[in-house]
């Protein structure tokens, strides 16, 4: 089984392929990009439902699971603590646990959540709520592009896979690893004690810079604990260069693509490079105060301290913008290296393909992961995935099918009539018959005594047939007779007067013997001449003689007759 993940971004279409069978489960095989025009006059939704149609046509549907992700801006996360660990529980529950802190009417959200890690007999889960009409648009998108999704999943989860052991089941930690502080207290409940609180934890930031948003994770010692869509993109840089040097927006997209840069220092730089340099700067000063703005919250929150920041996307590959995010953000910031995190890689790597495909490669692993660490899927309630196979079998069949239950009605309409005009039938034939039977002078007036009358008129006339062919019967003093006629008796042959003595004829239907005796063999030959001419052709055998005798030569022969010449 193949599965193919889908991103859709605002400045291209990504599309990862990764094995989900044997050994090497999680390899991608392929990956793909397809760039949308940025001209913002072009129509971007009609050229992306071509895309996608494109791209339902190279993929076999029946071994194909298709994954696509909701974008982070719709889903709203939460970190959550439950005291048990069952999955199916822990669903049932968000609706409950989430009421207080989303904006939405729970009859009109999909829930959804993440198991981060076990603590005891309890887990610390990423509950996720998102509206029923962002899943009814992402799937009435994709379906107008031929694509009918298996997963419909959130952006930051597909991201996570890049980070985290996919193929594991959540880690396991005792009940108090996530303790803060504790009061002890006596048998009457008094507090007693109060322990001081715990260190910070580690932590890392992921960012994943795209055209128009950047995809904030934030992980606790691996675990993640946070994701957040913050309002900037490339778009910004790119507003900003069109701005700066009076150029079209499409050729401000090709400056931030190939020639975007940020100066850590000004010496011996241009006068333009130091005002391309200002630009790109002072736009990416907005993404670092939201950053900043967001570490504060996680600090306060989750009582972590951020040792590093992990850069992907489009935008990250812009020249020192990983020293300038670490000397703004006071946090080692560096790119990171996703495919040392796969264990197998068929597709062709490279910078650009590292920094953009990360999306794309996290939907594909979430359409292969197995039950101890499942994937979250918002095709659920009224979007629930319905039986595929069957549904492409019936479209599949659908003409054939209609032209059977046709053919099937045809047929009913058809045996029906012929039923209803059968028994018309019987009836005025029955009448017929007897009407027959009276002008006959029979005594049963039916159809069975007709027949009777009938197979008694046959028989008659067969018989007189029979007694006909007699009349020109052949009978067996007609063959002797014919033989007499045929042979030269009292005539010589071979200087003596012929003469044949017959010892015995039998005449047995067609099949004919004579035997006798002659004076030479001239003779015989004679004889066998003559049944030639009576005979069936070359039907004439000689036999075996019984009685020779001396002074003459004895003959004998089979032969085959037609007794009835017409």
């Amino acid at each position: 089984m193949k599965s193919v993940g889908i991103d859709i971004g605002s400045f291209s279409i990504k599309i990862a392929e990764v094995e989900a069978s044997g050994k090497n489960a999680g390899a991608i095989l392929a990956f793909h990009e397809h760039t949308i025009n940025p001209d913002p006059r072009a129509d971007r939704q009609l050229e992306i439902v071509e895309i996608l149609r494109n791209i339902a046509t190279q993929y076999d549907k029946a071994s194909t699971r298709f994954v696509v992700g909701i974008p982070q801006q719709d889903i709203s996360a939460r970190l959550k603590a439950f005291p048990f660990k069952e999955r199916p529980k822990i669903l049932k529950s968000l609706p409950f646990e989430l009421e207080d802190d989303i904006p939405l009417d729970p009859d009109d959200t999909i829930f959804e959540a993440k198991i981060c890690e076990i603590l005891g007999e309890g887990a610390q889960v990423l509950a996720m709520a998102c509206p029923a009409e962002s899943v009814s648009a992402t799937l009435e998108r994709f379906r107008d592009g031929g694509i009918d999704p298996d997963v419909v999943t959130a952006e930051a989860l597909a991201l996570a896979n890049c980070f985290e052991r996919w193929d594991l089941p959540p880690p396991q930690l005792p009940a108090s690893a996530r303790l803060t502080a504790a009061h002890d207290t006596t048998d009457g409940g008094d507090e007693k004690t109060l322990r001081a609180p715990q260190p910070p934890a580690e932590g890392r930031l992921v960012l994943s810079i795209g055209h128009t948003r950047t995809l904030l994770l934030a992980y606790r010692e691996g675990t993640l604990i946070a994701a957040r869509s913050i309002l900037w993109g490339g778009v910004e840089v790119a507003d900003a260069l069109a701005r700066t040097f009076s150029v079209p927006y499409v050729e401000a997209v090709r400056i931030l693509q190939k020639k975007s840069f940020i100066l850590m220092s000004s010496v011996g730089a241009t006068r333009d490079q130091i005002v391309l340099s200002t630009a790109v700067s002072k736009e990416v000063d907005t993404l670092v105060r939201e950053v900043r703005l967001t570490v504060l919250d996680l600090k306060t929150e989750f009582n972590v301290h951020f040792t590093g920041v992990d850069l992907l996307g489009g935008t990250s590959q812009i020249q020192n913008l990983v020293a300038y995010l670490t000397q703004s953000l006071e946090i080692p910031a560096n790119l990171y290296r996703q495919f040392q995190h796969h264990k197998l890689i068929r597709a062709e790597p490279s910078a650009a393909t590292e920094a953009i495909s990360a999306v794309a490669i996290g939907l594909a692993i979430e359409g292969i992961k197995k039950p101890r660490n499942p994937a979250a899927n918002f095709r659920k309630a009224e979007f629930a995935l319905q039986n595929k196979s069957l549904q492409e079998t019936i479209e599949r069949w659908r003409p054939m099918l209609v032209t059977v239950g046709i053919a099937y009605l045809l047929f009913n309409i058809f045996a029906f009539s012929r039923d209803w005009i059968s028994d018309d039938l019987v009836t005025a034939s029955d009448d017929a018959v007897a009407a027959q039977a009276t002008a006959l002078g029979l005594k049963r007036k039916s159809a069975s005594g007709l027949e009777t009358h009938i197979r008694d008129l046959n028989k008659q006339i067969q018989a007189r047939r029979t007694l006909a062919k007699l009349d020109s019967y052949v009978t067996a003093l007609d063959v002797l007779k014919s033989l007499a006629k045929e042979l030269p008796v009292g005539l010589n042959v071979s200087g003596v007067k012929f003469a044949m003595d017959i010892k015995r004829l039998n005449i047995d239907n067609d099949l004919g013997f004579i035997e006798g005796r002659v004076s030479n063999q001239a003779q015989v030959d004679t004889v066998k001449a003559a049944l030639e001419s009576i005979s069936v052709p070359k039907s004439v055998k000689a036999g075996t003689p019984t009685s020779p005798r001396p002074g003459a030569v004895p003959f004998a022969f089979e032969f085959k007759l037609n007794r009835t010449p017409q």
